[in-house]
């Protein structure tokens, strides 16, 4: 009789103490390992965005640090694209191009290599924003959940036997989901 009150007290002390408090959990909510997790939704800007149109505008050539005309211009054999990732908001652009550019009446295909910038992304007001390392405000001109449209600056100089001319100019860049 001694042996049956140890286990049944043996058992009464696994069945209390063994035991937790029942959590109730929200739909969002998910516990793996003791470990609580909340699902996120995700934002409509996070994935990737190929590069769809590059524009040239209020563009300016100097050579010796003295202006020596303007030009405008587009991108064409785009390649690249951003990724933006969420926890934490993160962005990475890569982007190469030739621009197309018109001076002084004539069409130039100027070649620009590749480059990669990053930076962080918010939401703000359902709109986005977006900060690069450097921390300097990017320009959105607009976003939505399939065309993110910034503006960059485009800086380029250009080798030629009387010297090396500089080329400036805003760039209005075009991104699709």
């Amino acid at each position: 009789m001694k042996i049956v009150q140890l286990l049944f007290l043996g058992l009464m002390t696994i069945a209390m103490f063994g035991c937790k408090e029942t959590e109730v959990l929200e739909p969002e909510q998910v516990i793996i390992r003791d470990t609580v997790f909340v699902e996120q939704e995700l934002s409509p800007y996070v994935g990737f965005w190929s590069y769809s149109d590059i524009d040239m505008q209020n563009g300016t050539l100097e050579l010796d640090g003295s202006p020596v005309g303007s030009f405008t211009g587009k991108g064409k054999d785009i390649v690249g694209r951003i990724a933006m990732a969420q926890n934490p908001n993160i962005y990475t652009t890569t982007v190469a191009f030739t621009a197309e550019i018109s001076v002084f009446g004539q069409t130039q295909d100027l070649p620009v290599e590749e480059r990669t910038s990053t930076g962080t992304w918010e939401e703000v007001d359902g709109k986005l924003k977006l900060i690069d390392d450097a921390g300097n405000d990017v320009n959105v001109v607009s976003s939505s959940e399939s065309e993110i449209v910034f503006e960059g600056d485009f800086t380029e100089e250009i080798t030629l036997p009387a010297g090396a001319i500089e080329a400036n100019a805003t760039v209005i860049f075009t991104v699709v989901k």
